[in-house]
């Protein structure tokens, strides 16, 4: 992956402008918002785009796409203005009830309580919470291909991403105890891996980067400390990820350097354009309209309810495309393209950009809701955190079913605090 220079050059220009106009538009955590779901693309797509060997058309429709987002953005947020919460607003009120009364025990004691029963049927795994399994990725990823899921394992996976706005909820009344906080993520992501026998680095990157944005927005005064703490422990980050990379395949690990360290890094998590996202497109194949946008609609319903619908799996589909195999056979593993490339594959060439208009507004309305109050930063960190790291990894099959899904019964909790606290107000 070389470098084009003129390619890079308008890459940086690009993006410093929108860099620019974030800052003039955008204040506080939604500043911070806008700009990470811009960095997550630049370099997921972006990188890839400014390469040589790339087709030169790509890096223009990469900055078309940044700014269809960036306008569908702004658009949705003059729509929703409405939706903001003032800090003597109705849900901000039931919110500080909320914490005053202790709820927020609650929520997290019930999400941990889910985590250990997943331990214990249909397989008992408890006591591999003192002797963890080795890493496993190849029994994990075909395990998801198995015939029948056991029912109750369904229903705690489900009450699991219901609960998990509840949980960053929770978090905000601990912002005085930064540190358990931390030890909180380290032991759901410790439980998930007892129980899978596997993780994915990009789990535990996600929760770490959760909580980095959670303490920047929430102590300003620490954000040197955030930053020079990150310089320092990049590197070593970066050899502790490509050597778990190794271990989780059953490879002998060798001694690793700081530099080839960060250059297995790069190749296999900002390579998706050029690897995969460009035969993609030069198949010329697209998804079948009709299944993704009933994909879309049944979002909000459960899968187990969902039954045998007939929708687009696009992650599987792309894999399978690009791959030349069906999903579970001999050599098929998911591939990702890159947000870029997926909008190639669902709208075509010349409606590309409609993918953005679409994740920009949809980014708007959470942010119209989530930004107004002080008590919805964890949730908040949360949400833009799985726009700027799943969706621009994954796709939208990574991200929407995380803030779709699992906010639907949160949508139903935060109107129940409006018109609880709309009626005490009239008494």
């Amino acid at each position: 992956m070389i470098f084009d220079p003129l390619k890079l050059a308008l890459l940086v220009a690009f993006f410093s402008a929108v860099v620019f106009v974030s800052q003039r538009l955008f204040s506080g955590a939604e500043r911070t918002a806008v700009l990470l779901m811009q960095l997550g693309f630049l370099l997921y797509s972006g990188l890839a785009a400014a390469t040589e060997g790339v087709p030169d058309f790509l890096i223009v429709s990469c900055c078309l796409f940044s700014a269809a987002f960036l306008f569908s953005y702004v658009v949705g947020r003059l729509m929703f203005g409405r939706l903001r919460i003032s800090e003597e607003g109705y849900w901000d009120a039931g919110l500080q009830e909320v914490e005053a009364r202790g709820l927020w025990k609650i929520f997290i004691l019930f999400y941990f309580i889910l985590l250990t029963l997943k331990l214990t049927y249909p397989e008992f795994k408890l006591s591999r919470i003192f002797s963890p399994p080795p890493p496993d990725i190849k029994a994990w990823f075909l395990g998801r291909f198995e015939g029948d899921v056991n029912p109750f394992t369904k229903a705690i996976d489900y009450f699991l991403i219901v609960l998990t706005p509840f949980f960053y909820l929770g978090i905000y009344s601990l912002r005085r105890r930064l540190s358990l906080i931390l030890l909180l993520f380290f032991l759901s992501l410790y439980l998930t891996y007892v129980n899978d026998g596997y993780i994915g680095r990009g789990r535990v990157f996600f929760a770490l980067v959760v909580f980095l944005v959670f303490v920047w927005s929430l102590r300003p005064s620490l954000r040197p400390v955030l930053v020079s703490g990150a310089a320092l422990l990049a590197p070593f980050l970066a050899v502790a990820f490509q050597y778990y990379g190794a271990a989780r395949l059953g490879l002998d690990v060798n001694v690793v350097s700081f530099f080839s360290a960060f250059e297995y890094i790069y190749r296999s998590e900002f390579s998706f354009l050029a690897e995969t996202g460009v035969p993609l497109i030069e198949s010329g194949a697209h998804v079948d309209l009709v299944k993704y946008f009933a994909w879309l609609i049944t979002l909000p319903v459960p899968g187990f309810l969902k039954g045998g619908l007939d929708v687009a799996l696009v992650n599987y589909e792309i894999s399978e495309i690009v791959l030349n195999r069906d999903v579970g056979g001999a050599g098929f593993y998911v591939v990702l393209a890159g947000l870029l490339a997926e909008a190639y594959y669902i709208y075509g060439q010349n409606f590309y950009w409609l993918h953005a208009l679409m994740l920009g507004f949809i980014f708007a309305i959470y942010s119209s809701v989530l930004a107004g109050s002080k008590h919805l930063l964890g949730v908040y960190a949360y949400v833009f955190v799985v726009f700027f790291y799943s969706l621009n990894r994954g796709g939208v099959a990574s991200a929407l079913p995380l803030v779709v899904n699992g906010f639907v019964v949160f949508a139903i909790f935060m109107v129940f605090l409006a018109v609880r606290q709309s009626k005490q107000s009239r008494l």
